[in-house]
């Protein structure tokens, strides 16, 4: 009677070891997954208020770009400094200060918000520009922000795209070198 009842207990606690083990693992799995769903999820997340910045972004650089080009379109003859002020600069610097908000919210993308910071460093700056304002044409103000906005909107349209970031225009890149001499 004892072989059988020593049967018997080594029979429970196997099978009560099996259903501990087996218990255990399941909610180890459930963990594991519920874990790994919810870092999906907030990835997701991530990339949904990047992508939604860098749109806000791109949109106010078009918006730049649209506010010069009207203004050179409607504005064919040189006109004054005070005139092209009233007229662009404002509104540059306002879709600039939303575009540079917007892309310091892009995630996980170093390079691209480094390469835009340039941009605005251009934009931001060029009020500030030592450019014998009173000698510049305005069309060479014009085409000052006509690049710049431009390289912005290459850049993030890249990125948007999942392409490489585009190597600076040379046109840029003398804007960035005046920029920072008179920034400093």
């Amino acid at each position: 009677m004892i072989a059988v009842q020593t049967e018997t207990l080594v029979g429970l606690i196997s099978g009560l070891g099996g259903a501990v083990i087996g218990a255990g693992g399941a909610l180890l799995g459930g963990w594991l997954q519920q874990h790994h769903q919810a870092k999906t999820a907030r990835r997701e997340r991530q990339h949904g208020y990047s992508r939604a910045s860098q749109e806000r972004a791109l949109d106010a650089l078009v918006q730049i770009h649209q506010v010069v080009f009207d203004y050179t379109r409607d504005h064919p003859e040189d006109t004054p400094l005070l005139e092209h002020k009233a007229k662009v600069i404002d509104k540059v610097m306002e879709h600039a200060h939303v575009a540079r908000t917007a892309s310091m919210l892009v995630m996980n993308a170093p390079e691209l918000r480094e390469r835009l910071d340039e941009v605005f460093m251009v934009l931001l700056g060029f009020p500030a520009a030592p450019m014998a304002e009173s000698e510049q044409p305005s069309s060479a103000r014009n085409t000052w922000l006509l690049t710049a906005s431009q390289e912005g909107m290459d850049i993030l349209s890249a990125a948007m795209r999942e392409e490489p970031i585009p190597q600076s225009s040379e046109g840029f890149v003398e804007q960035m070198i005046i920029t920072a001499s008179f920034l400093q």
